[in-house]
């Protein structure tokens, strides 16, 4: 499993103040066609969010795909962590306190059905008409590279460009053979 850890600060750990850990999921079928969330505004990314104090990451992987697509997981279909990234931030948004976050990219594969009716959406969500859509591998790529490239906000863009890292490595490691 690869790691990729961004510290352009130079920061040790015991400099950490405090920490950001989440999950992301490459939820496939069977049809190799991947989950991809999106907004009216141009965010796509993919179907995760924070991992809660004290909670397993296995745990925040089934809470956060049933608050986001409605489908409750399994142990079985929760197959393996394949990526991780890890940046550390100095003065973190100007806080004065300097902050690790750390994604962790999981591979799930079932053929549930979403089912938007059963999500669990902020309202920050709901405003933004977040949806699901399962994508071919080659119509998600287009689309983040697409977003890279041309939408004006920079979260957003910087989002894709991540989402596109852990795309490379998924596609290096031929994950839709498993």
């Amino acid at each position: 499993m690869k790691k990729l850890i961004i510290n352009d600060d130079n920061l040790a750990v015991q400099e950490i103040d405090f920490y950001e850990i989440r999950v992301k999921c490459f939820v496939v079928n069977d049809e190799n066609k991947i989950m991809l969330a999106s907004t009216r505004d141009g965010c796509y990314q993919l179907p995760g969010g924070h991992v809660e104090e004290s909670e397993k990451f296995n745990d925040a992987v089934k809470r956060e795909i049933l608050e986001e697509t409605g489908i409750e997981l399994n142990d079985e279909e929760i197959i393996k962590i394949f990526y991780e990234r890890h940046i550390l931030n100095k003065n973190y948004k100007n806080s004065g306190k300097n902050k690790q976050t750390s994604v962790i990219y999981y591979l799930i594969k079932t053929n549930k059905k979403i089912n938007l009716n059963k999500t669990n959406m902020t309202q920050e969500e709901k405003d933004a008409d977040y949806s699901i859509d399962l994508l071919s591998l080659e119509t998600m790529e287009e689309k983040l590279i697409d977003n890279l490239n041309n939408n004006p906000v920079e979260i957003f863009r910087i989002v894709s460009e991540e989402t596109l890292n852990a795309l490379c490595e998924f596609k290096r490691l031929k994950l839709l053979k498993i």
